[in-house]
């Protein structure tokens, strides 16, 4: 009996202590042009979205000449980021660029549905709309490479959306995650509304 109230005990005080860090909707959401850690020993920072009719990549490893593909009913989202290995003596952090390290949401763990977030093109606020999930177009400038320590690279995600879909009018939402064992980051595709 006493080691079931000593757990409950302990529970109800981490929750405490996690409810005691949340200070606000906006806690934690991170915007384009803002660094945000990823794991122990990226960085991450998204610095242009915008929407394509056509894109250009290199759809096989290996190939130096970039293919264009041409949008017809639909168009690309490209999401352009730098990530960051801090120059470290030794490394725990390897990791391949995969498709399932970068998926476009309509949702992040926080709630951001009353903070307004402006759009770059006009500064209007953007929009929630539901789409899901989105995983990128498989590019071989940054698919499959590896970010040695003290090493950065800075490259473009292409998301294929319906036209109905645009980063100018759309909140969408950029969770970044090399290691399923391991917490990732959401960086909101928008602006901070700057008071004032």
């Amino acid at each position: 009996m006493r080691t079931s109230l000593n757990n409950k005990i302990t529970i109800f005080a981490s929750l405490f202590a996690l409810a005691g860090c949340y200070n606000g909707p906006e806690e934690g959401c991170v915007y384009i042009g803002e660094k945000t850690n990823l794991h122990n020993e990226y960085y991450v920072t998204v610095s242009n979205v915008d929407d394509y009719d056509k894109i250009e990549i290199l759809q096989s490893e290996g190939e130096t000449q970039k293919s264009e593909l041409l949008a017809t009913t639909n168009h690309y989202v490209g999401v352009t980021l730098t990530i960051e290995h801090q120059k470290l003596d030794k490394p725990k952090e390897e990791h391949k660029l995969d498709l399932n390290d970068f998926v476009v949401k309509d949702h992040t763990g926080f709630k951001i549905g009353n903070l307004i977030v402006n759009s770059k093109k006009d500064g209007f606020a953007l929009s929630n709309k539901d789409f899901g999930t989105k995983k990128p177009v498989k590019d071989y400038t940054w698919f499959n490479q590896s970010i040695e320590s003290g090493d950065k690279l800075e490259f473009t995600l292409y998301y294929d959306f319906s036209k109905e879909y645009s980063s100018n009018d759309t909140l969408m939402i950029l969770e970044c995650d090399f290691f399923k064992t391991k917490t990732g980051c959401d960086i909101v595709l928008g602006y901070r509304e700057v008071e004032g």
